[in-house]
């Protein structure tokens, strides 16, 4: 797993399949809350298979979440 401040790259396996991205991404990036997290999912940050998803999107088998967090979250 990449720390926050690099470029993040997770394929996603079938433990994770069907957890909501904004849940998924929180868990992995700790530093962060989860409405953080979602902001960032809808700002186009963070993204699945190189597309834009709502932070409720459900993760298949396969999904690859790719993107370039800030350092960390603005106070």
């Amino acid at each position: 797993m990449a720390t926050s401040s690099d470029d993040l790259h997770f394929l996603i396996e079938a433990e994770h399949c069907g957890q909501r991205l904004d849940r998924f991404l929180s868990t992995l990036l700790p530093d962060y809350s989860r409405s953080y997290t979602a902001h960032l999912i809808r700002q186009g940050t963070l993204v699945v298979n190189d597309e834009r998803r709502k932070p409720s999107y459900r993760l298949a088998l396969g999904d690859v979440i790719t993107g370039h967090p800030p350092e960390r979250e603005p106070e």
